[in-house]
């Protein structure tokens, strides 16, 4: 018994020097690689700095580079677990013809050296980077909303939707900004409103592009509601274009003017509040009809509609 635990023991100490020769045998073997000299191709990310005040970058080439280098295997390790970032200085571009400018990354290896220590860089792929630049504007855009409610049956805003702030300065490309006529809210959808809404609503740059920015990104909204009713007055109507040797008399006089009104304003219209005139230039002479328009109205009725929809007229002489 005792013997056999002997020659186990021995066997675990010559299995552990022999693991320990690989380790050490290994170790070397790579401590050798890392001191030979090798040529290899990697990719180097690229970051745009400098660029000439009022310009923006509307399109880039690329936003990265081979680089094709020599080194001893320790600075390739190195250069694995630090993944440098290549500067380009945009205010040495050259411009080719309008918006379109260019880069020359191979005469700028020596650049490069200076963030590759260790490292010789021997050419980069692509050796021109393109880009567009445009003037950088800014411009003052009305907001446009996207609320979209539906209100429960009999309610309805009592006004329009208020943005505050209702206009925004925004910056961008030229050539996109002279496009732009308002900037959008996201969307916000409500169903069985029957209350007043107010909140906070970002506005909505994405269909823009990333080169678009705002003074500010969010907004506040309040919505007015209120229960709605119909109502209905009698409006004196006024004849228009009449010639000065002619004279009408048309029937009905008055007509009916139907609308929808919030409860609380209900007592406040009066029938004064409206106006309703005839055309006689628009007059259908072979029917001796006009048809009444209502071109003035309270704020804050909704709907609003003549019932009657022809007016009779006769000359006389």
């Amino acid at each position: 018994m005792e013997s056999n635990k002997k020659l186990f023991d021995f066997k675990n100490h010559n299995l552990r020097v022999f693991l320990a020769f690989l380790v050490v045998t290994a170790l070397i073997s790579f401590l050798i690689k890392l001191t030979k000299t090798y040529t290899e191709s990697a990719n180097v990310a690229l970051s745009y700095v400098n660029l000439p005040e009022g310009k923006i970058i509307q399109q880039a080439s690329t936003q990265e580079a081979v680089v094709r280098m020599r080194a001893q295997g320790y600075y390739f390790l190195r250069f694995s677990m630090w993944s440098p970032t290549f500067e380009i200085d945009l205010s040495e571009v050259r411009n080719q013809s309008g918006n379109r400018y260019y880069y020359l990354l191979e005469e700028n290896l020596d650049r490069m050296d200076t963030r590759l220590k260790g490292i010789e860089p021997l050419s980069m792929q692509p050796d021109t980077l393109w880009f567009t630049l445009d003037e950088l504007v800014t411009k003052k855009l009305p907001v446009a909303s996207r609320i979209e409610l539906d209100f429960a049956s009999g309610y309805d805003r009592t006004g329009e939707i208020e943005l505050v702030p209702d206009s925004l300065f925004v910056s961008g490309p030229r050539g996109l900004m002279d496009t732009l006529e308002a900037i959008p809210t996201k969307q916000l959808q409500q169903e069985e409103v029957r209350s007043a809404l107010q909140g906070s609503l970002d506005i909505d740059t994405t269909g823009f592009g990333p080169h678009v920015s705002a003074e500010v990104y969010t907004l506040n909204y309040t919505v007015q509601v209120d229960k709605f009713t119909e109502a209905e007055a009698k409006v004196p109507v006024e004849l228009i274009n009449v010639p000065e040797d002619q004279q009408l008399k048309i029937f009905p006089k008055e007509v009916r003017v139907k609308y929808r009104v919030a409860v609380e304003q209900y007592n406040t219209i009066l029938a004064n509040n409206f106006k309703v005139v005839c055309d006689f230039e628009e007059a259908d002479t072979e029917g001796s009809f006009m048809i009444p328009r209502v071109v003035s109205a309270p704020e804050g009725i909704q709907d609003y509609r003549v019932l009657e929809n022809r007016i009779q007229y006769i000359l006389v002489k």
